[in-house]
């Protein structure tokens, strides 16, 4: 019998963020606010489906996880099935870019136009050249785990941080 490769150890992780853990209570609570208080259950099933929505489209679009392997595998792992979970082999890439969306408006790097256009993602780009980013991933971590991945990202895996040439087509 074969044996299964073995699994590298993990050397970075981050967690799902807090607001999916708020979205996956706001239903339970919301119905256990209207059952208590005795309000009418018609306007729990119009008002509960766009809260959620507005609340999905604001705070947990992207939601994700990044595990980094000791074989300096990045793994993007999403919360929702309808985003593709993501391998990123990072020995073939030598730069990162990345830009914030609206929970950090005071970065230089900013996802949007103003404060009040701001995307709900941050985006990390990858690439192997200065002028062309290869890999784009759209993410959405813990607040304060993104910068400590690009930190990681900088030192441990001696990638180097650059403005890319063709970043403003989505940074303005």
């Amino acid at each position: 019998m074969p044996k299964s490769p073995a699994k590298a150890p993990i050397i970075y992780k981050s967690g799902f963020p807090l607001s999916l853990y708020l979205f996956l209570s706001f239903p339970i609570v919301s119905s256990g606010i209207f059952v208590f208080y005795q309000l009418s259950i018609l306007a729990l099933l119009i008002n509960l489906p766009v809260a959620m929505l507005l609340f999905y489209t604001f705070f947990c679009r992207h939601s994700s996880k990044i595990e980094i392997t000791a074989k300096n595998e990045m793994r993007i792992t999403y919360f929702f099935p309808w985003d593709k979970n993501v391998l990123i082999n990072l020995t073939k890439f030598k730069y990162i870019d990345y830009a914030r969306g609206f929970y950090n408006p005071f970065d230089e790097r900013t996802l949007g136009y103003s404060s009040l256009f701001r995307k709900c993602y941050d985006l990390l780009i990858v690439s192997d050249n200065i002028n062309d980013s290869q890999i784009e991933i759209k993410v959405n971590t813990k607040l304060l785990n993104f910068h400590k991945l690009i930190r990681f990202l900088k030192k441990d895996n001696k990638l180097f941080l650059i403005k890319l040439k063709n970043t403003k087509a989505f940074i303005w």
